[in-house]
């Protein structure tokens, strides 16, 4: 079952289970105009959070990262502009919609040079995404952090160091998805629960084995995918606020990836 929206030349639609997954480059510099343009649809509060910052490049990446953010967000409601998208910030730090009753759910994540922007319809979202550090020790966050089993995989004999490397990240942007799907309020141990693969998606397995705990876990899903070979990136869906049919918790969750361009601010 698809949504439906009203339509303009950019307009995107979600379907049931279906996240979009946005993936935004940031160069070094940009023309005068780009900055411009982002600073002409930000909102006060926004300003107000860029002068918080003291380094000239987090005051340019914030900025750039709202202004992409709002027009991804006027895809799909394409009857408003950019900078008329009324945001708020909740008691985490979350930008989320000033409306609560709106539909649309998203999360941004970033990491080195690139920013990703995940949006669902009516389900709650988590996004991760994690550079791949070559020169990063891993052993001990693994130990402090993993369940067991995650650590077995990783170890699995026969993985070379850089095998062993992307499955690390594999578990700790699916972990980071897992936190931020539900906020800062999650008391779950990063070791009491681990991922198990389905298809292409995962399931997540709690070592809780109360009847809450199981539903809680059978309404959440998990994708991880590998992107330019330096990053691992990681979407959750909560699926527990929203009135589906039976046969629609059961879909495997969809993740389509795009890109956006800061350039096409300009056009």
């Amino acid at each position: 079952m698809t949504q439906d929206f009203s339509l303009c030349s950019n307009s995107q639609v979600l379907a049931n289970n279906e996240a979009h997954l946005w993936v935004i480059h940031q160069r070094s510099s940009y023309d005068d105009a780009i900055y411009e343009a982002c600073s002409a649809i930000v909102s006060a509060q926004e300003k107000q959070r860029i002068l918080e910052f003291r380094s000239d490049k987090r005051k340019r990446q914030y900025l750039l990262s709202r202004g992409a953010l709002r027009h991804i967000l006027s895809y799909y409601q394409p009857e408003t502009h950019p900078r008329d998208i009324a945001l708020s910030i909740n008691e985490f730090g979350k930008p989320i919609f000033y409306e609560t009753s709106n539909p649309i759910r998203f999360n941004l994540s970033h990491s080195n040079d690139t920013i990703i922007v995940g949006v669902s319809y009516g389900c709650d979202i988590g996004v991760d995404i994690e550079y791949i550090r070559k020169e990063r020790s891993f052993s001990e966050i693994e130990k402090a952090y993993f369940h067991p089993k995650e650590c077995a995989e990783i170890r699995h004999n026969g993985y070379d160091a850089d095998e062993m490397r992307r499955r690390f990240y594999k578990v700790w942007t699916l972990k980071e998805a897992f936190y931020k799907v539900h906020g800062k309020g999650v008391t779950i141990s990063p070791s009491d629960f681990y991922f198990e693969r389905q298809h292409e998606t995962y399931n997540i397995i709690l070592k809780d084995e109360q009847e809450d705990a199981s539903v809680y876990a059978s309404s959440l899903q998990f994708w991880q995918t590998y992107f330019d070979t330096d990053y691992s990136i990681a979407v959750a869906l909560d699926k527990t606020k929203r009135n589906l049919q039976a046969t629609e918790t059961n879909e495997q969750l969809k993740v389509t990836l795009k890109t956006f361009a800061l350039d096409t601010m300009l056009v």
